[in-house]
């Protein structure tokens, strides 16, 4: 399973388990420890004890390389996101902007740190050669996970990256 794959898997785990339901126990017992989920928790405070909701305006841009290679430092100067939709539309880049809400676990992971620790205002971007997306925080809101809440999504995503190695193998 590729991890996008599986992080969405937990986030809609997540949200079962944020209903009241528990998704229904898929892993063999004793291939996640007790103190193996403990540890991936307190690692992940952004994603549990420190979880919020997130309410930004984005842009999303696919363009070629040279543009957005440029995005990340025009982002780091600019004081928000309609500053950045002005520059785009001066280069006669094409993009989207909407509205967007996305919990902790709709986040990827490599720039989850980052809108954690983002106040109403701030920016954030994440691009590859291919695309760009541009994050502008409206507002967040807490919306923490016990340990015992999220207990069954970590142990079905450790468990899933135990199986992953195999499947790889024989593919």
């Amino acid at each position: 399973m590729r991890p996008a794959r599986s992080l969405r898997l937990a986030a809609a785990a997540a949200t079962l388990v944020l209903a009241g339901c528990s998704p229904e126990p898929s892993v063999p017992p004793g291939l996640v420890t007790p103190d193996e989920i403990h540890a991936f928790y307190v690692a992940h405070p952004a994603l549990f004890e420190s979880r919020r909701l997130y309410s930004l305006r984005e842009i999303v841009v696919e363009s070629p390389g040279a543009v957005i290679a440029d995005i990340e430092s025009h982002v780091a100067q600019s004081r928000s996101l309609q500053e950045v939709e002005s520059w785009l539309a001066e280069r006669g880049v094409a993009f989207e902007t909407t509205s967007v809400t996305h919990a902790a676990e709709d986040v990827p992971l490599g720039i989850l740190n980052r809108f954690a620790a983002m106040k109403a205002g701030d920016l954030a971007v994440m691009a590859t050669p291919e695309r760009a997306a541009v994050w502008e925080l409206v507002a967040a809101s807490d919306a923490p996970l016990t340990e015992e809440e999220a207990r069954s999504v970590i142990e079905q995503y450790l468990a899933g990256h135990r199986r992953a190695p195999a499947h790889y193998a024989r593919t």
